[in-house]
């Protein structure tokens, strides 16, 4: 079953990279919309 873990690799990391955009994206609209409301 797991006889091409480099593809596996691929995938984990593609999704460890999605998550961290997604994060950096909250965090700086988080930041914007406190710049505009303060």
């Amino acid at each position: 079953m797991a006889d091409s873990p480099t593809e596996e690799d691929q995938r984990y990391a593609k999704q460890l990279f999605a998550l961290i955009v997604f994060w950096l994206v909250l965090v700086l609209g988080a930041g914007v919309l406190m710049v505009y409301f303060l």
